[in-house]
């Protein structure tokens, strides 16, 4: 099936049905369907911490996923760092706990970043950047990289793929909750026309680019700008996290977070109807030239 697009930055939406769906409870619990993960399950996923520029441009704290792709590259969503202090990123690899780092913990400061030239923080296209990070990390059974398949059209179009991330798992009242250790749950993927239909419908225009996943009670748990206010708000949790699947025993990555319903507004469909509205992400493969401007070998023909 084809793939639809949602960026992990918080949309405000307007349309009658969703607002049926987002009437909140005070407390709203949900792990959105996700299973704890294994020292060694997602080698190849990471994450980030970094000092950003938020809505009243003072920096802040934030954290986004990313993939390793290289010993010294990073993949990542483009809005987790287009607002980033110069200096203050931080990898973290090997680690299944983000407040409790293990001796498999290593860790890469952030040397630069190198965002697509045509992201444009508004309409969330181009949601692609890629870090590099010295020093560079040791691969080992808890630290992997991970390739994009060039031709990914018999992967898109595969029923299932899986998501990991420390994002949202629940929310109480207005404040999500996010998750210290690793998840990881399986997604259904949706064909883009699907998914661009319904998020034409809340004001985003949908591209080839961008492909879309979730499922009832189960997705992406984004904590991230609001729409409303120009997506000034900071990113947390799922963004920039990777999307793969798995064929003849390979895994490849297919997507990165990028954007979802509002976790604040839209509760609960974020974590009940993301089969209604699922989470867009950037589709890698689309990008392929630009990643490997800066990690060559990344992209693979087989």
């Amino acid at each position: 099936m084809g793939l639809p697009r949602i960026p992990l930055l918080l949309l405000m939406i307007t349309s009658p049905a969703l607002a049926l769906l987002s009437s909140e409870p005070d407390i709203t619990e949900a792990i959105i369907g996700g299973q704890f993960a294994s020292p060694g399950m997602f080698p190849h996923h990471v994450y980030f911490t970094v000092m950003a520029y938020g809505k009243y441009n003072t920096p802040e704290s934030t954290f986004c996923g990313a993939s390793l792709i290289s010993t010294t590259r990073v993949l990542t969503a483009a809005h987790c760092v287009h607002r980033m202090v110069p200096g203050s990123g931080v990898v973290m690899a090997g680690s299944i706990h983000q407040n409790q780092p293990s001796s498999s913990t290593q860790r890469g400061n952030v040397t630069r970043v190198h965002i697509h030239t045509e992201y444009h923080p508004m309409g969330l296209g181009n949601d692609i950047a890629v870090l590099e990070i010295n020093p560079p990390l040791k691969l080992n059974q808890n630290v992997g990289v991970i390739k994009i398949l060039r031709n990914d059209l018999p992967l898109i179009t595969m029923r299932t793929a899986v998501i990991s991330g420390f994002g949202l798992t629940a929310v109480s009242g207005r404040q999500p909750v996010n998750s210290d250790q690793l998840r990881y749950v399986y997604v259904d993927l949706y064909h883009h026309n699907y998914c661009r239909q319904q998020w034409v419908r809340q004001g985003m225009p949908m591209n080839y680019g961008q492909i879309c996943a979730g499922g009832r009670d189960k997705g992406a748990g984004p904590v991230s700008g609001l729409f409303f206010t120009k997506l000034l708000n900071l990113s947390k949790g799922d963004s920039g996290g990777p999307l793969v699947v798995y064929i003849n025993n390979r895994i490849f990555q297919i997507g990165l977070t990028s954007y979802g319903p509002d976790p604040e507004r839209q509760a609960h469909v974020m974590l009940h109807y993301q089969d209604y509205l699922p989470v867009v992400y950037t589709r890698v493969a689309w990008y392929c030239n630009f990643i490997e401007q800066y990690a060559p070998g990344t992209c693979v023909y087989n």
